[in-house]
């Protein structure tokens, strides 16, 4: 499964993290600082996330949240249609890409 991992480009990955991304399947993809095409969406994610999944539930401890993130992320970038990417799920339009039917333009918000 493809999954994004949208970093700020000042954040320098681990060698641990990248080697993850890649046993997972995870597209890594560091988004240069001040990328007014590319942050707002990123901004809208933590704002997402705080918002259908932090506040809206309560963890046991730190496996719980985990566990839970890894579910929220999973249905984020598979069921859930964004407005940014054509209504099409994360997944869906990183496949498109591929296929070279989308366009990172449609990112523009």
């Amino acid at each position: 499964m493809d999954l994004f991992l949208p970093i700020e480009r000042h954040h320098k990955p681990t060698v641990e993290l990248q080697e993850f991304c890649k046993r997972q399947g995870i597209l890594h993809e560091r988004i240069p600082v001040k990328s007014s095409e590319r942050n707002p969406n990123i901004e809208r994610f933590f704002r997402t996330l705080k918002e259908e999944f932090v506040n809206l539930n309560k963890f046991d401890g730190y496996s719980s949240f985990i566990r839970g993130l890894d579910k929220f992320i999973m249905d984020y970038n598979t069921i859930k249609p964004h407005q940014t990417l054509g209504h099409m799920t994360p997944n869906k339009f990183y496949k498109e890409i591929l296929r070279n039917n989308a366009s990172r333009r449609v990112l523009v918000v």
